[in-house]
This record gives C-alpha cells, structure tokens and sequence, in this order.
C-alpha cells in the first residue's frame, strides 16, 4: 500500500530503524490521512523521505480484507482498496475515481 499524503500519525521512537539517508523503517505506526487510518503493529513500514511516501507488506491484504497479523485499516467512507500496477500491490481509491 502506498502511504502518500500522510496527514499525521503516531510511532513508537524505540521501534524506528535508518534504513540509509532519506528511508526509515517503522515497525509500528499509525499514519492518518484522507483515505483512513493503517494502525501496524507488527509489521515494518519503509518510508522514504526523498520521495514522500512510505511502503509496506501487508500479509492477506485485498478488496474486502482490512486486517491482518499485526495490521488493521480503517477506511473513510467511500474509499476502496484495488489492484495497483505492479502486480500483488494494492492503492487505496478516493471516492471520485
């Protein structure tokens, strides 16, 4: 899932790695924007700040599944997870496309 236009969110700092000059990898957070809310718990979350978003592996993930071992989504109204261009990932879609 791709965690572009990251509003606010929450991270526990003893659980927060440099991956190199400008990627940090999370292994709990909670990013908050315009799609919803991804609480990870157990997991790990690669955020680059050169390019402003973040990526992450979320086992069992799909259309019609918002949670997983470590992982839950809460999407706003309207929003749906579908397939993204490489195969296997996925986006959150806005309610106007």
């Amino acid at each position: 899932m791709d965690l572009t236009v990251v509003a606010s969110g929450s991270f526990d700092p003893g659980r927060v790695f440099p991956f190199d000059e400008t990627r940090t990898v999370y292994t709990t957070r909670e990013p908050i924007a315009d799609w919803g809310v991804l609480t990870v718990t157990d997991g790990a979350i690669l955020e680059d700040n050169a390019k402003g978003h973040g990526r992450l592996s979320l086992a069992s993930a799909g259309p019609d599944v918002l949670a997983g071992d470590g992982w839950t989504l809460e999407l706003e109204d309207g929003w749906e997870i579908v397939e993204a261009e490489r195969p296997g990932d996925r986006l959150a879609r806005p309610p106007y496309l």
